[in-house]
């Protein structure tokens, strides 16, 4: 994780500060959230996601604070788009020390007989093979130069159930496994693998169940209940927690636990020694 100028895509000379991370899903929520905390300490941060418009804005956001960043508009389930971001990120930063998985979607919501098939292995497609895209892509890298993480946010929905999303919730429980599998097949490289939960939070796919309310649809309002529930009796994580746990665990603070499911309450609680 070496310190030294990169080309921006204007051509401009830029001094990038290690870890260089590249980051899924940055234009919004969590995501946008940990773009900037993780830039605003030092990191060279490569954000995708398919809202132009909201990636702009996240790097703007950055470069405003002094920070290094850019950004390239890729879809999930495209492999084209994957890897011309993987390429752009690298030749920009000379580099990834670090890939966060943290682009999803909900997926259809209803009981598994109910919802369309399509939509449904389409939420595998992205939030799945999209994780297993970047991470094919990216970790060889990683493994030549002798030191990185990948980092794939996932859900107590994958760790547990949530029935009427079972679409999220599996490809969750997938992303939890690819990550131990990863793990093991990476031991002694120096690259980590870390499934992260970040909690419940008042942001990205919650957040639009909250403010969209009751629908025709039952199920979501099922959903949108439970999350209300939950919210009232304590069962959400802060978004600054979950932010700076994220930024936790890029720096190295739960090296040592390759390979598992991680959450920022055992980061709050001090199990995971911060790495500084």
């Amino acid at each position: 994780m070496r310190k030294e100028p990169v080309s921006s895509t204007a051509g401009e000379q830029l001094r990038r500060s290690s870890p260089r991370v590249l980051l899924t899903g940055g234009g919004h929520g969590f995501g946008k959230a940990c773009a900037e905390q993780v830039a605003s300490s030092g990191a060279s941060v490569f954000i995708t996601g398919r809202d132009g418009q909201a990636l702009a804005e996240t790097v703007d956001v950055i470069r405003g604070s002094g920070g290094t960043a850019d950004f390239m508009v890729a879809d999930l389930a495209d492999s084209s788009a994957v890897a011309e971001a993987v390429d752009k990120a690298t030749r920009l930063f000379g580099g990834i020390d670090v890939l966060v998985n943290n682009g999803a979607t909900t997926g259809p919501i209803g009981p598994l007989w109910s919802v369309d098939d399509q939509a449904w292995w389409h939420t595998m497609e992205v939030n799945l093979r999209g994780a297993w895209s970047f991470t094919s892509k990216v970790v060889s890298g990683m493994v030549d130069q002798g030191s990185g993480r990948v980092i794939n946010v996932v859900s107590r929905a994958g760790q547990y159930r949530w029935p009427y999303a079972s679409a999220y919730s599996v490809s969750k429980a997938a992303l939890i496994s690819l990550t131990a599998n990863l793990a093991g097949e990476l031991r002694g490289t120096g690259v980590t693998a870390i499934a992260f939960d970040p909690g419940i939070l008042d942001a990205g796919m919650t957040k639009a169940h909250f403010q969209r309310g009751h629908t025709d649809n039952p199920w979501e309002n099922r959903i949108h209940d439970w999350f209300r529930a939950a919210q009232d009796t304590g069962g959400f994580t802060e978004v600054d927690a979950a932010v700076r746990a994220l930024e936790a665990v890029t720096s190295g603070a739960a090296d040592h636990l390759s390979g598992k499911y991680v959450t920022t309450e055992s980061l709050g609680a001090g199990l995971i020694p911060a790495a500084r």
